[in-house]
C-alpha cells in the first residue's frame, strides 16, 4: 500500500501528515509540525529545507519508493482572480489568460507562475468563468529548492485552504451552494462550494498570529471575528450569494463557531473532513488540520484542478474527457498498422525477387569467367575462389617481372643519345623514369623519323621493348610523339 505524505507550508512552520487512503477509509498514522528556523543566511530556501528534513524524520519516512508526496503552499503567497471569457475552449483560455491577468497583478507577468481552474457557473451559454491563481516565480522556486534539498519529489503541488475546500465540495450535496469558512493560527479562508466545485476563494491573514501554532480558541475567535466582516464585504463585491455557511473548525476552537454565528446571517453548521470521508486517526496522533486531511484524501478525490504540479492520472483523465476520440484514434492506429504491414510485406517480397535476380546474374558472370568452377554456388565460396585466383595472377605477374633492373639515369641518357642518328632532327621535351620503364616525349619532322627512332632504340640491350604510344601532327608543322621504353631483364652496355 502506498503511503501518502501531505505537507503544508505555513508562515512560520511546516506541517505534515502520513496516511494511507482507500475508497472506504483514510487512516492517519502520524502527524508532525516543525517550526521554520530563523533565516541566518542569504539563501531563503535553507531554513525551509531544514524544516522539511526534520519533518520527514518526525514522520518516520525511511523507504521513499512507495511514498507519494502532496504539497500545499500558503494561500497568502497567491493572488486570486475571477475572470470571464466569451468562449470556453481550453486552448483559447490559456492563450488569453496572461493578457487578462496582467492588469490585475502587481508585477510583470514574466515574473509570475499561473494556474487556473474552470468554474461551474459560466458567464453565458458559450462563455466560461475561471479562477486563476498566480505566485511569484521566485517564491515558487524557493519552495521547490527547499523540498528538493530535503529529498522530496512531490506528485502534486496545490494551494492550502483551496484543497480543503475542494475536498469539502465533494462531500456536500451537488446542488448546494455553501460558504465554507476555515481558519488556522495565521490565515482565514473562505470558499464558495457550488455544484461540487470551488467557485470562490479568498484568504486573509490574521493579525498578531501566535507563534508555534495551537493557541486558545478564544484568541482565534477574536481574530476571526475581525476578519469575517471583511470576507463578507469581499463576497458582496464579487456577487457571491451562498445558501448556507459551513465552519471547518478544530476541537480546540470552541468559541469560533459562536463568534461567527453571532455575525452571520446564514444557516450555520460545523463540518469536518474526518466525518465526511471516514478518516480514522490513531490514538497516539494529534488531530490534523483540514488541509492536511485533504492532502491525504487526494487519491480518492477527483484531481484537484488548481495545481501547479501534478503527475497523477493524466492518461486516465484524457481518456475520461475524450472517450470518443480515443476510440477513433485506436481504430485509425489499427488501420495504419494493417496498411503498413501489407506495404512492408510487399516491399520485402520485391526485395527477395531483386536479390534472386542479382544472385542469378552473379552466378552467370562467375561461371563465364571461371568455367572450371561452375559447380560452386555458395557466394562466400565464390568470393574465396576469386581471391585465390587473384593471388595466383599477382604471383605470376611478380614472377614474370623478376630480374628487371633499371639502369642508371646517366647511362640511359647516353644510350638514347647514341641511338639517335646525327642526321635526324629530334627534340626531346620530356623524360619520365619509373622502376620498369622510361616514357619519352619529343618532337621531330616526320613519321618516318619516329619509326626510325623506335627501331634504333629497340636494338639497345637496355630495352626489352619500345612502343610508340602516340604520334600526332603539330599545327606548326612536324610530329609530336611519345615512346614507352621497357627495361630489359638484364642491363648491358650500348652497342
Amino acid at each position: 500500500m502506498t503511503l501518502i505524505i501531505g505537507i503544508a507550508f505555513e508562515r512560520d512552520a511546516v506541517s505534515g501528515i502520513a496516511a494511507t487512503s482507500t475508497r472506504h477509509e483514510c487512516r492517519v498514522h502520524r502527524t508532525a509540525r516543525v517550526m521554520i528556523p530563523p533565516d541566518e543566511t542569504d539563501d531563503p530556501h535553507l531554513p525551509l529545507a531544514k524544516a522539511c528534513t526534520e519533518l520527514r524524520a518526525a514522520l518516520q519516512i525511511t523507504d521513499a519508493r512507495h511514498v507519494r508526496y502532496h504539497i500545499a503552499l500558503p494561500a497568502a503567497e497567491f493572488s486570486f482572480r475571477i475572470l470571464d471569457f466569451p468562449f470556453s475552449q481550453t486552448a483559447k483560455i490559456r492563450e488569453a489568460l496572461t493578457f487578462e491577468l496582467e492588469p490585475h497583478l502587481p508585477v510583470s507577468m514574466e515574473d509570475m507562475t499561473i494556474a487556473w481552474a474552470p468554474l461551474s457557473t459560466p458567464l453565458e451559454a458559450k462563455g466560461a468563468r475561471i479562477m486563476a491563481a498566480a505566485i511569484l516565480s521566485g517564491t515558487l522556486r524557493t519552495y521547490e529548492a527547499a523540498w528538493t534539498s530535503a529529498g522530496i519529489q512531490p506528485t502534486l503541488v496545490t494551494i492550502a485552504g483551496y484543497v480543503a475546500g475542494w475536498a469539502h465540495s465533494h462531500a456536500i450535496p451537488g446542488t448546494a451552494s455553501k460558504l465554507l469558512i476555515a481558519a488556522n493560527d495565521s490565515v482565514a479562508s473562505c470558499m464558495l462550494l457550488e455544484h461540487r466545485q470551488v467557485t470562490y476563494f479568498r484568504s486573509i491573514g490574521l493579525q498578531n498570529p501566535q507563534k508555534g501554532g495551537g493557541g486558545d480558541g478564544a484568541a482565534l475567535s477574536r481574530r476571526v471575528s475581525q476578519v469575517y466582516p471583511v470576507l463578507i464585504d469581499r463576497m458582496a463585491d464579487s456577487e457571491v450569494h451562498p445558501d448556507g455557511l459551513l465552519m471547518a473548525v478544530r476541537e480546540a476552537d470552541t468559541g469560533l463557531r459562536d463568534t461567527v454565528a453571532a455575525t452571520a446571517s446564514l444557516p450555520l453548521e460545523t463540518v469536518s473532513l474526518e466525518a465526511a470521508y471516514s478518516v480514522h486517526v490513531d490514538e497516539t496522533v494529534s488531530t490534523p488540520g483540514e488541509t492536511l486531511i485533504a492532502l491525504a484524501l487526494i487519491p480518492v478525490l477527483k484531481p484537484v484542478p488548481l495545481r501547479f504540479l501534478s503527475t497523477e492520472g493524466r492518461v486516465r483523465k484524457l481518456f475520461e474527457e475524450h472517450p470518443g476520440q480515443w476510440v477513433a484514434t485506436l481504430v485509425l492506429a489499427v488501420l495504419f498498422l494493417i496498411v503498413s504491414g501489407f506495404h512492408i510485406w510487399q516491399e520485402v517480397g520485391d526485395l527477395y525477387q531483386k536479390e534472386a535476380a542479382l544472385d542469378a546474374e552473379i552466378q552467370s558472370l562467375f561461371t563465364g569467367i571461371f568455367p572450371e568452377a561452375a559447380g560452386v554456388r555458395d557466394p562466400f565460396k565464390q568470393a574465396d575462389y576469386v581471391q585465390v585466383r587473384l593471388n595466383e595472377k599477382r604471383k605470376q605477374r611478380a614472377d614474370g617481372e623478376e630480374g628487371v633492373v633499371r639502369p642508371p639515369a646517366i647511362e640511359l641518357l647516353a644510350e638514347i643519345s647514341r641511338r639517335i642518328p646525327a642526321s635526324v632532327d629530334v627534340e626531346i621535351s620530356r623524360l619520365m623514369l619509373t622502376e620498369r620503364s622510361l616514357d619519352l616525349s619529343g618532337h621531330t619532322q616526320t613519321y618516318g623519323t619516329v619509326d626510325e627512332l623506335q627501331n634504333r632504340l629497340a636494338e639497345s640491350p637496355l630495352f626489352a621493348d619500345v612502343v610508340i604510344t602516340s604520334a600526332t601532327n603539330e599545327p606548326s608543322g612536324g610530329v609530336r610523339f611519345k615512346l614507352k621504353l621497357s627495361f630489359a631483364a638484364e642491363g648491358g652496355s650500348g652497342s
